[in-house]
């Protein structure tokens, strides 16, 4: 009996915690096998796209957008709102267009510029649309625990690898 095969055994859906628990074990997977951030090039498609989704919302979760701009999840911030509507999270990405926006055009992609780059811009102004950002996009963490969940499923070959 394979990983997956577990699940599919049960009769009824698991709960969200399950269903949380299950996709932070991939997520702990994939962040293994790009060394913790430092290689994606590694990942397939569909492990990148997880991977840069989930990284928001786990920094999101622990400390804002603040946070994730300032962190070195970040280094693929160009990517997430692709990533989300990849998977199928069309309202987190619409999300995110909206934190980057909030911050402008210039951007930096690396972590020491961009950190330089937001304690220089940051303003009550914009820590209120990060907050509104941040608010927003919790208010589809279970939503989107499904849809993770639901695409590691429907995707399962191409996650099978890194159990």
């Amino acid at each position: 009996m394979g990983f997956f095969d577990l699940f599919r055994e049960e009769s009824e859906e698991p709960s969200v915690e399950d269903m949380a628990e299950y996709v932070y074990d991939i997520y702990k997977a994939i962040d293994k096998k790009c060394n913790y951030k430092a290689d994606l090039s590694v990942l397939n498609p569909y492990e990148r796209n997880l991977y840069v989704a989930l990284m928001l919302e786990i920094d999101v979760h622990n400390g804002g957008f603040g946070e994730y701009f300032t962190s070195q999840s970040a280094d693929y911030y160009q990517e997430v709102a692709a990533a989300f509507e990849a998977l199928g999270g069309y309202d987190a990405a619409y999300i995110c267009r909206k934190a980057i926006a909030a911050l402008g055009e210039n951007i930096p992609v690396n972590r020491r510029e961009r950190e330089e780059y937001y304690n220089s811009v940051f303003e009550d102004a914009l820590d209120e649309t990060l907050y509104n950002c941040e608010v927003e996009l919790k208010e589809h963490s279970d939503e989107l625990t499904k849809l993770y969940y639901d695409y590691t499923g429907n995707y399962e070959s191409y996650f099978a690898e890194d159990f």
